[in-house]
């Protein structure tokens, strides 16, 4: 977010700056090319500074002084008339888009977890540009409407609220070794033949909570929640026993036993230290149970179960749900035995022919009781169940 609201707010220094040339410090090419250069300049010394100011200022006092520097430069070339003023005023301009933009960089990259940088990175892109196009359309707008200096004016405020939002949106100062995987798995001895896409899974971990400890467990539970819903897990709940009152229960479900392996294998450093306090308030006589079951469902598919009603050379009496029960890949085959014709003389038959097989035999469908005509049979094949 605070990428975005400072590529909307600073932007107008890149976006306007051809008209600043012209129309207010009455230069040419010439100028404009000094000006460009002096942004150069700044945003190169920048570069060349940045390691040796990130060991002395924390992350969010750099974006900040960069807020500063770019609302400084763009007040500035709204109320002068000078070349090397605004040379200069760019040169700070320059250094404080540079320090604010490799900054926030290098911040989405370390707040990630190493298994979802690349998608955090390209969503922190799409949304920085966005912001840059956005404001440089909205800026150019507001010079159409009312002045140049104008533009710049409310451009610098903007820039000074995105460095006034650090006090309610800070910048975290996460250590890379906190988001580092927590180690190798060990996956659980299982009894049952599960395939890769097994599933759903459901995990029920088991505690025994004094009522001393209850709310410093909630409060973990809390945290772990969010660590859980992060990797994956689904339908997280927290359950109290109401016949005892200290056993409390923790159920989640994957998808799949490959989406579980995932889950655990996304676990931090920092996600482990919050599951050791979590065993730290469990009464040493009854320390955590974890069970794992995965879920079956309690009838068969309705294309196993269905029976092939009796056929007939020239009748078959199906109902509503029989019909509409047989699956789409399965009316062939059952278009086939009504008709009574054999499977290589079917296949023989070419594209269609099955319907062409019925048509000869004049099969007639009792459909609720009632006969179905064969303009009505040919657009019953065809249709697929709803």
């Amino acid at each position: 977010m605070r990428g975005t609201l400072l590529g909307f707010a600073s932007t107008s220094t890149s976006a306007l700056l051809p008209l600043i040339a012209r129309d207010i410090l009455k230069g040419g090419p010439v100028g404009y090319g000094i000006m460009m250069g002096g942004f150069g300049a700044g945003a190169l010394a920048a570069g060349l500074m940045n390691p040796r100011l990130r060991q002395t200022l924390t992350q969010e006092r750099l974006v900040v002084l960069a807020c500063l520097a770019c609302a400084l430069c763009e007040i500035s070339l709204a109320l002068t008339s000078s070349l090397a003023i605004a040379t200069v005023c760019l040169a700070l301009g320059g250094a404080g888009w540079v320090t604010a933009w490799s900054g926030l960089g290098v911040n989405v990259q370390l707040a990630s977890p190493r298994w979802i940088v690349g998608r955090t990175i390209s969503i922190y892109s799409a949304f920085t540009y966005g912001g840059i196009a956005g404001g440089s359309w909205f800026w150019g707008a507001i010079v159409q409407t009312y002045s140049l200096p104008s533009a710049m004016a409310w451009s610098a405020v903007a820039t000074l609220g995105v460095a006034a939002l650090g006090f309610n949106l800070p910048i975290s100062n996460r250590s890379e070794s906190e988001l580092e995987p927590a180690g190798a798995f060990c996956a659980p001895a299982i009894a049952l033949d599960l395939k890769p896409r097994s599933g759903p899974i459901l995990v029920m971990t088991e505690y025994t909570i004094v009522e001393e400890d209850l709310d410093l467990f909630l409060q973990i539970m809390q945290k772990r929640r969010h660590v859980q819903s992060r990797v994956g897990a689904r339908q997280w709940t927290l359950t109290r026993d109401i016949q005892q009152p200290t056993r409390w229960v923790e159920s989640f479900r994957t998808p799949t036993w490959t989406d579980y392996h995932r889950l655990h294998h996304r676990l931090t450093e920092a996600d482990r230290e919050l599951g050791n306090a979590l065993l730290q308030l469990t009464a040493t006589t009854n320390p955590p149970r974890t069970s794992i079951l995965v879920e079956r469902p309690a009838a068969a598919r309705a294309s196993r179960i269905f029976r092939w009603p009796i056929c007939r050379t020239n009748e078959v009496r199906l109902s509503t749900l029989d019909w509409l029960a047989i699956p789409a890949k399965s009316r062939k085959k059952f278009a086939r035995r009504a008709a009574g014709t054999r499977h290589e003389g079917f296949r023989g038959a070419g594209e269609g022919g099955w319907r062409s097989v019925l048509r000869r035999q004049r099969i007639d469908f009792f459909f609720n009781s009632a006969v179905i005509s064969q303009r009505d049979l040919t657009t019953l094949l065809t249709r697929s169940p709803p």
